[in-house]
Order: structure tokens, then C-alpha cells, then sequence
């Protein structure tokens, strides 16, 4: 169905940076490249642009503490298009 995507089809931002496996581009200087490129906000979490365009989506779990408590944890997850936006945008900014 166009704009849905099985959580599957997603990848975190230490998964994609395996995948490219671009040199000096691990987890952290992924998340710092982002940011700079105005992509990640300060939160790591993607502008809504980049988002309706498909490449990321926010992921927001509840994880039950007891019966009364909980806490929620958010993460920045990247689709397959997210991932060749990203290279692209890699290659196209640090080429020499």
C-alpha cells in the first residue's frame, strides 16, 4: 500500500551505517552528518519533510516498569530510499 511500510522495510541508524559501510562513517559520525545537514534535528529525530518523503520514520515504544509505571523510548529509523538518499548525500558532500 503506498505510504505504509512493514517495520521490517526499516533499519536503524547503526544498521544503515553497517550497510553503506562508507570509511569513517560509523553510527556516531552518521548521526552528527545528519544533523549537520539539517536532516536529524538537535533530538536525532528526522525533520517532518524527510519523513513525508519516505526516508525516515519515528519510532516510539512503551515499555511497561510495573503495572503502574512506564517510560517511552523514541528512535530514528531509515528506509531502503532513506539509505541511498543517505549515500548519495555521503558521496555527493565528501567526495575527493
Amino acid at each position: 500500500m503506498y505510504g505504509y511500510h512493514k517495520i521490517e522495510d526499516f533499519f536503524t541508524i547503526k544498521q544503515v551505517a553497517d550497510k553503506l559501510n562508507i570509511k569513517g562513517f560509523g553510527q556516531n559520525k552518521l548521526f552528527s552528518f545528519l544533523r549537520e545537514q539539517a536532516i536529524l534535528n538537535e533530538n536525532n529525530f528526522p525533520k517532518e519533510e524527510y519523513i513525508s518523503r519516505g526516508f525516515f520514520k519515528k519510532r516510539i515504544d512503551v515499555i511497561g516498569l510495573s503495572s503502574k509505571h512506564y517510560m517511552t523510548s523514541a528512535s530514528c529509523l531509515v528506509s531502503s530510499s532513506g539509505m541511498e538518499f543517505i549515500r548519495s548525500l555521503i558521496l555527493n558532500t565528501h567526495s575527493d
